[in-house]
């Protein structure tokens, strides 16, 4: 492990695992330049907030998705440090 650094341009946030959901999907069926859309349809189904923030990280068609409420994680933050 690593500590962020200090000169980045954004601040950091990391979300504690306790509140994250994770999923680990396959898109082959899908083609590549519409599978970011097709994660995005697929998020509210899978997510049981009223307002979900996510990251995704591809490998090849896999999609792999941490999401969490963002209502939860907005209201730990100082205002408008984090995005989703």
């Amino acid at each position: 492990m690593s500590a962020l650094s200090q000169t980045a341009l954004h601040r950091h946030w990391i979300v504690g695992r306790g509140l994250c959901m994770y999923r680990c999907e396959e898109f082959g069926h899908v083609p590549s330049a519409k599978r970011r859309s097709a994660l995005e349809l697929k998020l509210p189904v899978w997510s049981p907030f009223d307002a979900t923030g996510s990251h995704c990280a591809w490998a090849g068609s896999v999609a792999m998705i941490w999401f969490w409420d963002a209502a939860t994680v907005h209201g730990q933050t100082p205002a408008g440090t984090v995005n989703g």
